[in-house]
C-alpha cells in the first residue's frame, strides 16, 4: 500500500487513547473529545444543520447533530489503517513513522496510542519521547509539565513563577481600579460642579481622594479641562491631587501641564508641586524640548520658563546653547512673494515658485536668567562662546566653592 493511499484511509480512522483498534466499527469522532461506535446508518441534511444516524446495537440507535461531529470514520475504509498498524508490529521505528503520518490526519488519538507503543518497545526512542513531551533530566525522561511544577513553576499562560503571576494579578487588579476611579471621578466632578444640595459633599470627596491608583483618572480631567472648560479653581485641585499622588501617572501630566497649560496659574502650581517630587524627571523632558530641531520657539520659551523653577549649575552647557536657537519655517510652493526677518534684522525673500525655507534666530532671555543664577556676577549677555569660556575657565580653575558644581 502506498504512502498516499494509507493517508486518504487514515483520515477517516480514529482510536482509542490506551490500544489501537482491532475491531472494525463505524465511528462518530465528537468535537471536543469522544467517540460513539456502532454501524453509521444515515446521514441527513447539511453538515450544518443535519444529524447522522448510528446503530449502536441492535436495540439501540443514536441520533447526533452534525454541528457536534468533528469525523465520521468508516468500518469499509478502516482496512488500510489496520494493515498498516499490523505491519509495525514490534518495531518501534515503525510505530514512530506510523504515528507522524496519523498526525498529517489530525488523527490525535492513533498518533498518541503509535508514539505511546514505541516508546513502549524503546524507552529511550529520543524523538517519540519528544513528540510525547517528555525531557532528558538527571533521572531520566520526565515530563517536562512534572519537571516544570518540580521547580516550582505554574502554567498560566505559560511556565512562571508563582510570584511572578501575583504580580500580574495584582497588576490586573490595580488596572481595573484605575478604571473605576475615572468613572467616580467624573461623577463627583459633575456633581460637585452642580447646583443640587450634593455639590458641597461632592468636592468634599474629591478633596479626600487618597488612593494613588486614581492619578489617570485625575491626569485625565485636568487635560480635559484646559481652555476654561472648568472653573480655575476646580483646575487647580487636579494639579494638587496629583502632587500628592508622587507616582508616575502624576508626574507626567504635572510635567506637560508645566509647559502646554495655558493658564499661568495652572502652570505655576504644576511646577510647585514638581519641585516637591518627581522635579528630575520633569527638568529631563523640559531640556529635550531645547532642541530647535524638534521644538517651536515657543516650547523653547516654556521649556526655559520651567527650567528656571530650579537652575542647575549642571546645566550650564544647556543654558549656554539655548541662549539664540535658530528655527526653520516652511513655506508651501506657490504662496506668492514672501518676506521673512529674525528678531536680529536678518530675514531673507523670494517669490513662490517652490517651497521655501525661512532660518530665524530667536534670543531667549530665559536662558541668560538661568546663566545668571548660576553664575551670579557674571554677564555676557547672548554671547554664548564667552559663557562657554566662563565656565570652561571656572572648571579648570577649580577651588572646591561654586566651581564644584559646575
Amino acid at each position: 500500500m502506498t504512502c498516499r493511499s494509507f493517508l486518504l484511509i487514515a483520515g477517516f480512522l480514529l482510536v482509542g487513547v490506551a490500544a489501537a483498534p482491532t475491531v472494525p466499527a463505524d465511528t462518530i469522532d465528537l468535537v471536543g473529545g469522544g467517540q460513539i461506535s456502532g454501524r453509521i446508518l444515515e446521514k441527513k441534511g447539511s453538515n450544518d444543520t443535519g444529524t447522522v444516524i448510528i446503530a449502536i446495537n441492535d436495540q439501540m440507535k443514536l441520533a447526533v447533530p452534525m454541528a457536534k461531529v468533528s469525523k465520521l470514520l468508516l468500518d469499509s475504509e478502516f482496512a488500510g489503517y489496520s494493515k498498516a498498524a499490523a505491519a509495525a508490529g514490534d518495531d518501534p521505528e515503525k510505530h514512530y513513522e506510523l504515528a507522524r503520518l496519523c498526525a498529517t490526519q489530525e488523527l490525535t488519538a492513533h498518533r498518541n496510542y503509535h508514539m505511546q507503543r514505541a516508546i513502549e518497545l524503546d524507552p529511550d526512542h529520543s524523538k517519540a519521547r519528544s513528540a510525547l513531551g517528555y525531557v532528558q533530566s538527571g533521572k531520566g525522561w520526565i515530563l517536562f509539565e512534572e519537571q516544570q511544577r518540580n521547580r516550582g513553576l505554574i502554567n498560566s499562560g505559560g511556565w512562571k513563577l508563582p510570584e511572578a503571576i501575583a504580580l500580574e494579578e495584582a497588576k490586573d487588579e490595580a488596572a481595573l481600579t484605575a478604571k473605576r476611579w475615572h468613572r467616580e471621578v467624573a461623577s463627583l466632578r459633575k456633581a460637585a460642579l452642580s447646583n443640587n444640595k450634593n455639590a458641597a459633599e461632592s468636592l468634599a470627596a474629591l478633596q479626600a481622594i487618597e488612593d494613588p491608583l486614581a492619578a489617570e483618572a485625575i491626569a485625565d480631567e485636568l487635560a480635559k479641562s484646559a481652555g476654561g472648560k472648568q472653573p480655575k479653581a476646580m483646575r487647580l485641585l487636579w494639579v494638587q491631587k496629583l502632587g500628592q499622588f508622587r507616582n508616575g501617572p502624576a508626574v507626567q501630566a504635572l510635567t506637560l501641564a508645566g509647559v502646554n497649560d495655558a493658564d499661568p496659574d495652572v502652570r505655576d502650581e504644576a511646577l510647585n508641586q514638581l519641585t516637591q517630587f518627581g522635579w528630575r524627571s520633569a527638568a529631563g523632558l523640559y531640556v529635550q524640548m531645547l532642541d530647535p530641531k524638534k521644538s517651536s520657539n515657543r516650547d523653547v520659551k516654556n521649556a526655559l520658563a520651567a527650567l528656571l523653577r530650579a537652575p542647575d549649575p549642571e546645566l550650564w552647557r544647556v543654558y549656554a546653547d539655548a541662549l539664540v536657537t535658530t528655527h526653520e519655517t516652511e513655506i508651501p510652493a506657490g504662496a506668492g512673494t514672501n518676506a521673512g526677518f529674525s528678531q536680529n534684522g536678518n530675514g531673507s525673500f523670494s517669490t513662490g515658485s517652490k517651497k521655501v525655507v525661512i532660518k530665524e534666530d530667536f534670543k531667549n532671555p530665559d536662558a541668560l536668567l538661568l546663566l545668571r543664577e548660576i553664575a551670579p556676577g557674571a554677564d555676557f549677555g547672548y554671547n554664548k562662546q564667552a559663557w562657554l569660556d566662563y565656565f570652561a575657565e571656572q572648571l579648570t580653575s577649580y577651588n572646591g566653592g561654586l566651581n564644584r558644581d559646575l
